[in-house]
């Protein structure tokens, strides 16, 4: 998405990226996670649905001729995967206690890190084909 992002828009609008992903994640901390009843489970099921519908969406935004689609599409997508990541230390923090968590962590996040590495890879190999 972001080699999308930056053939359409160019390099000189990734200031304004970040400072509208960074908005973005500010309101979603504020209005999303301070909420009591949706914390854990709850929130990550409400948005996984959001994100599915979203993603049903993406070939069409990916083949718009209209610039600011792309901006607001990998805005999503970076959104996602930091509301994974919330989601993925929330469910390390409610399911290892803190030894556990000290002693399993740095495997979890090492073959989470391997598998960005693979997959870009892989994504690479598939966008040649």
């Amino acid at each position: 998405m972001m080699s999308i992002f930056l053939k359409r828009l160019g390099a000189g609008s990734l200031p304004y990226f970040y400072l509208a992903l960074n908005f973005a994640v500010m309101v979603v901390q504020v209005f999303l996670l301070k909420k009591n009843e949706l914390r854990g489970s709850r929130l990550y099921r409400k948005s996984v649905i959001f994100y599915a519908v979203v993603s049903l969406f993406f070939p069409f935004i990916i083949e718009a001729e209209f610039n600011l689609m792309v901006f607001f599409a990998l805005i999503i997508v970076n959104l996602t995967d930091l509301m994974m990541s919330i989601f993925f230390y929330e469910t390390i923090s409610t399911t290892f206690t803190l030894r556990d968590t000290k002693k399993n962590l740095p495997v979890i996040t090492s073959f989470g890190t391997a598998g960005n590495i693979l997959g870009g890879f892989i994504i690479n190999f598939l966008t040649e084909i």
